[in-house]
């Protein structure tokens, strides 16, 4: 990564998501929280009414990838309130950022030590112009929520 960036993302549960990112990703803890409610009514940036600010509990967690790095990947579960599930959504052609894309060095290489570790490939492995990183070879998973994360590598005929 080669900007600050922060990507928070909404999950069934906190832990699975934590999972993924620790264990088959490798990335590094940041911040791993208990349940907590906010002490007095307050308008949040999580989406919870503020009557129930004080009495619905969420859990987050942060990872990075890098160490040194400012990017950070937050997961935030909302405990006791059902919501609505977009996840069927995050598909071409809808609009909107769809993935988050780290670079890699060696596409078939990080694509084998994700299948070493037991994770399904969603996207398998294609050559494609992909702004704003001109032309790569990319593949992707899911996360256990959802959302694509993809890997790419520029080719020898990148622009």
């Amino acid at each position: 990564m080669t900007r600050p960036f922060n990507i928070m993302q909404m999950v069934r549960d906190r832990d699975a998501a934590y999972a993924f990112f620790r264990d088959v990703l490798g990335f590094d803890t940041f911040f791993l929280g208990e349940p907590t409610t906010s002490p007095t009514p307050e308008i949040n940036p999580l989406g919870i009414p503020l009557s129930l600010t004080t009495t619905v509990p969420y859990r987050a967690g942060i990872v990075f990838p890098v160490p040194g790095e400012f990017g950070r990947m937050e997961m935030i579960e909302i405990m006791g309130i059902d919501g609505q599930d977009y996840a069927e959504r995050c598909n071409a052609p809808n609009l909107g950022i769809l993935a988050v894309r780290f670079p890699v060095r060696d596409v078939e290489e990080a694509k084998a030590l994700l299948e070493e570790r037991e994770w399904p490939i969603h996207l398998p492995v294609v050559d494609a112009t992909v702004q704003p990183y001109g032309r790569v070879r990319v593949f992707g998973v899911k996360t256990p929520d959802g959302a694509n994360v993809q890997f790419y590598a520029p080719t020898a005929d990148a622009d």
